[in-house]
């Protein structure tokens, strides 16, 4: 299905003005903002949907996957999170893909923690221990828009 939009400036911010003024077309929920210099934008993010859904394999992944050898993990977590990237690496997203970023963090720390009874990682040791030895890529943008 097409819709035709008219990009244009809002009329107010006023209730009364109607609808809620975002798009959600192609993964991305476009919605009305201002750039810091004070002019109006048309600004990007990724649908919640979308997002909570990758979220949530990420966390069952490192569940499910929390006895393969942790070089493994960190292999495929860090693929996945450049995958992410590819798609999703635009200009004025940086804030979303970070909060991806240490959500696998955590994802990763739980699926070690719970590989025994007694196998507990302090957040500190484990934090340590991923910027040393298995860091993850930092979020970056891919498509300058």
């Amino acid at each position: 299905q097409t819709a035709l939009l008219a990009f244009k400036r809002p009329p107010s911010r006023n209730q009364s003005a109607g609808g809620t003024g975002t798009l959600a077309l192609l993964g991305f929920t476009h919605y009305g903002g201002k750039t810091r210099q004070g002019y109006g934008v048309i600004k990007r993010k990724t649908v919640g949907k979308r997002l909570r859904r990758f979220m949530q394999a990420s966390w069952t992944w490192c569940r499910e996957n929390r006895h393969a050898p942790r070089q493994e993990q960190y292999r495929t977590l860090g693929s996945t999170l450049r995958g992410y990237d590819q798609y999703d690496g635009i200009r004025g997203h940086v804030k979303r893909l970070e909060v991806v970023v240490e959500h696998t963090e955590r994802a990763g720390h739980y699926g070690l923690s719970t590989r025994s009874h007694k196998g507990h990682i302090h957040w500190q040791k484990f934090e340590g221990f991923l910027r040393q030895k298995l860091p993850l890529p930092k979020p970056s943008i891919i498509h300058n828009i």
